[in-house]
């Protein structure tokens, strides 16, 4: 990841990391492989009873914690993915 950055190919390394980060999600609870991308975010941290969310925080914050994830997975590994998105 790092290597593309420093060679200045964002949009891979942006990708690349965003990658991790489904990864360590899926992992941490277990997910299934089938489970990917905004669908998994949504799962995790589904604001009433994801896995990851934080119940203690306020109904507010943990549905923007699920739309950040959401949000972040969805622009940076998506559509990355699918070239809609770069970081040129």
């Amino acid at each position: 990841m790092w290597s593309n950055f420093i060679i200045g190919k964002y949009d891979i390394a942006v990708f690349e990391a965003f990658k991790e980060v489904e990864v360590a999600v899926r992992t941490l609870r277990g997910f299934q492989l089938t489970d990917l991308g905004t669908d998994l975010m949504s799962k995790a941290f589904k604001a009433d009873t994801g896995p990851l969310t934080d119940m203690a925080l306020p109904q507010s914050e943990r549905n923007s914690m699920l739309l950040l994830f959401m949000g972040a997975i969805g622009l940076f590994k998506e559509s990355v993915q699918s070239s809609a998105c770069c970081f040129d």
